[in-house]
């Protein structure tokens, strides 16, 4: 026995038709520009900033999302609609789809007001990228294997584990955590920082001069190079420029292969508070490590990827006051 099974075709509301038409003659129309080949492979993954942009001054992101955080509270059939021809046409949508799929959804259920005014409008507007942090060492992607840890502590969160091999973290403005053993009570959001040029800022002790301020090209770099200079703290901004010009290769703070130049300035402020903090706890700190501090374009600042301080034991603080 055979039997004829026929299902009537899905047919969507008015608004969404038309709404279907708006988006194949945008998409069209930017194909024409040459802004995207729909039959080149793996197209849909790539990034375009300004094709993301541009989509977000359409409405076309967020679009599900309340009014007030940048959303256009449209239905969740209109944003089907979007996605499908999105994809069909295989247009490079992935600076912001993590974003509109998965990030901004999160933090509209669970941020603080704060993060949604300052983050969720921008993402409408096609302006950030976001990636998730789940690979760890050791465990790859397997998130059942995830260590990484949230802890609540008086101001904030406390967060232990590192990530790595996140895709696209080297364009993206955001990185969502994955800590599943955390309770949530709030979302932590980590900015990426732009490029740049990348050093080592720290402390040292010695036992004649005492905390010693340490410069030297950093990252994976720091080793290799064993580019370093030393200096007794604290230090005035004058110091600090020169230390970095007895660096050996300092002559990568300038333009070079269309960089523009390291913002110097900046990194002088940094020694000069480090060197100086360091003086006012001379008797409680044993190291400060910095690394890798990220020395962007000139006016554009610095910023500290990771950082470590140790604390003097009761013993050494001692034997310092015995000696002294």
């Amino acid at each position: 026995m055979s039997t004829n099974l026929q299902f009537d075709q899905i047919r969507l509301p008015r608004e969404c038709d038309a709404l279907r038409q708006e988006v194949r003659a945008f998409l069209a129309d930017e194909i024409a520009k040459g802004t995207f080949d729909p039959h080149r492979p793996g197209h849909g993954d790539s990034h375009d900033r300004a094709f993301s942009k541009r989509i977000g001054a359409k409405g076309w992101i967020g679009m599900t999302w309340p009014k007030k955080y940048g959303g256009h509270e449209r239905s969740f059939l209109e944003r089907y609609v979007v996605t499908e021809e999105f994809r069909v046409a295989n247009a490079p949508v992935r600076s912001h789809f993590v974003a509109d799929r998965q990030s901004g959804p999160i933090l509209l259920k669970y941020a603080s007001e704060h993060v949604k005014t300052n983050i969720l409008p921008r993402i409408c507007r096609g302006e950030l990228c976001f990636v998730i942090g789940m690979s760890e060492p050791g465990s790859g992607s397997d998130l059942f294997a995830v260590k990484t840890k949230a802890t609540k502590v008086d101001k904030g969160w406390r967060i232990n584990g590192s990530k790595i091999w996140t895709s696209n973290a080297h364009i993206a403005d955001y990185m969502k955590r994955f800590a599943p053993a955390a309770k949530i009570e709030g979302v932590v959001v980590q900015p990426m920082a732009p490029p740049g040029r990348e050093v080592i800022v720290g402390i040292s002790r010695d036992k004649c001069w005492g905390p010693l301020l340490m410069l030297g090209l950093g990252g994976v770099l720091v080793e290799a190079l064993n580019d370093a200079v030393l200096a007794p703290v604290p230090l005035d901004h004058e110091a600090a420029l020169a230390l970095i010009s007895r660096l050996k290769c300092n002559v990568m703070f300038g333009p070079y292969r269309g960089m523009q130049p390291a913002d110097i300035e900046a990194l002088a402020d940094l020694i000069v508070k480090l060197s100086q903090f360091a003086s006012d706890h001379a008797d409680d700190i044993a190291e400060v490590d910095l690394n890798p501090v990220i020395v962007h374009g000139k006016g554009d600042g610095v910023s500290v990827a990771d950082a470590l301080i140790l604390k003097r034991t009761l013993q050494q603080a001692e034997r310092r006051t015995a000696a002294g």
